[in-house]
């Protein structure tokens, strides 16, 4: 009866430990899962943003003005823009401009939308999405975009910036039904602090948000 006991004292004092062994395996599963999880929601394409209750209209890789491709533009008095690669593949660096006044477009990039993505946001909620990124050398805490007609006042909404990964950043903007054939662009305004800090950016998504009970045209001819 006493080897028994014994025994009995010996398993209960070893439970504790192997009880500690088998939650610290466990915590360390969840990390790791976490981690992994982390990793993949952080580092998704662009193309991967969810278009649940829009209609993607185009998704546009990023690069500076050249003599065949003009996508990100910029003024005299703007931010300084040049290609880079980053983990997301070919981006922009776009450093703002010092000492520029915080809500004049005359410190911002842009981007023009085309006649054609104009005329199906024309009388639409339009969102706009910008895959984007502080610098790590010189990280702009806070960055803005807006969307201009024809050149004039920009509402602009503002964006605390990410230094560790890529992370999209969107708003919703009205677009007036006489849009179609005026000029739309997207302005970025890379740093708001105005201290030449700077963005990295790889992808500008334009959709059109659906009117409630609007199929989603993705799923028209689909069988039911």
């Amino acid at each position: 009866m006493y080897r028994y006991l014994t025994w009995a004292v010996g398993i209960l004092a070893l439970a504790p430990v192997v009880g500690a062994i088998g939650y610290d395996l466990t915590i360390e599963r969840l990390a790791l899962a976490h981690a992994v999880t982390a990793r993949e929601e952080t580092v998704r394409p662009a193309g991967e943003v969810s278009n649940e209750g829009v209609e993607r209209i185009v998704v546009m890789p990023l690069q500076p003005a050249e003599a065949d491709r003009r996508t990100v533009q910029v003024n005299a008095s703007g931010p300084v823009v040049a290609a880079t690669r980053q983990e997301m593949g070919s981006a922009v660096h776009l450093q703002g401009a010092p000492e520029v006044f915080t809500e004049s477009a005359a410190g911002s990039a842009w981007v023009e939308l085309s006649p054609a993505v104009a005329a199906k946001l024309a009388g639409r909620m339009a969102r706009i999405t910008l895959w984007a990124r502080a610098d790590r050398q010189n990280p702009s805490r806070e960055f803005a975009m807006a969307l201009t007609i024809d050149g004039g006042p920009a509402e602009w909404t503002r964006f605390t910036t990410n230094t560790v990964a890529y992370e999209s950043y969107a708003f919703n903007v009205p677009v007036p039904a006489d849009a179609a054939g005026r000029t739309l662009r997207v302005m970025i305004m890379p740093d708001m602090d105005q201290k030449g800090a700077a963005i990295a950016a790889s992808h500008l998504i334009i959709d059109r948000v659906l009117r409630p009970g609007e199929a989603d045209p993705a799923t028209i001819g689909q069988g039911r």
